[in-house]
């Protein structure tokens, strides 16, 4: 009977997992659809994306069970997760002029009275090379 009774708390716990992580699958789709910055958005998506990854790694492939060497791998990698996402937000605006977004501008040169475009002098006709007449 006690092996009924722990089967049915750890099946339930089971369950519960199972539905955090289909809220937050549906957290991630919710994010996409927010009208916030892209670093903030990248940001809060892979929080919920290590939030996931963290509950299967823990519950379904049981790594709560693990040695404490496990939670010294789990929290270098939790630092280097952090540091990129904050590497990425403080460089969200180091882009080259034009490419910010991918709302790219095209600066076309007007032609000035002279039917040139900027610095550029016109062309001699053949006729007028070769010394005919205008």
């Amino acid at each position: 009977m006690a092996e009924t009774t722990d089967f049915k708390k750890e099946q339930a716990l089971y369950y519960k997992v199972f539905g955090t992580l289909a809220v937050l699958t549906v957290v991630t789709v919710a994010i996409s659809s927010l009208k916030i910055g892209i670093a903030l958005a990248i940001f809060l998506a892979l929080f919920v994306a290590t939030t996931k990854a963290s509950l299967v790694a823990s519950f379904f492939m049981h790594l709560s069970h693990e040695k404490k060497l496990i939670y010294l791998v789990m929290s270098l990698t939790a630092f280097m997760f952090l540091f990129m996402m904050i590497f990425i937000v403080y460089t969200v605006h180091d882009v080259p002029d034009g490419t910010k977004n991918l709302n790219f501008e095209y600066h076309v040169e007007k032609p000035d009275a002279h039917g040139t475009h900027g610095a550029h002098a016109p062309k001699p006709d053949a006729q007028e090379a070769s010394g005919g007449h205008h």
